[in-house]
């Protein structure tokens, strides 16, 4: 239900924690980068990168779930409306 009526509170949540545990990664292999240190570790540059564009593609799922919900309680009012004058 959660999910339902406040969707872009959930998507949010999930994807900015993939986002920030990408930037984590992103922000340890500079710092080994500029100690001369990151040749090996090419692969957490490759999963910080994956890591932060799905969490910004979570956080955009949100934005449009929640616009769909927006979008979904508009069409319920004119549902009622429509209801209530055909019952005048």
């Amino acid at each position: 239900m959660f999910i339902i009526y406040r969707p872009f509170r959930f998507f949010a949540l999930i994807g900015g924690t993939i986002f920030f545990v990408g930037l984590a990664l992103l922000a340890r292999f500079l710092y080994l980068y500029f100690l001369d240190q990151g040749n090996g570790h090419i692969q957490s540059l490759i999963i910080s990168s994956i890591l932060v564009i799905t969490g910004f593609q979570t956080c955009l799922f949100g934005v449009l779930a929640d616009l769909l919900a927006i979008n979904r309680k508009l069409i319920e009012d004119v549902q009622i409306r429509t209801k209530k004058l055909e019952n005048k």
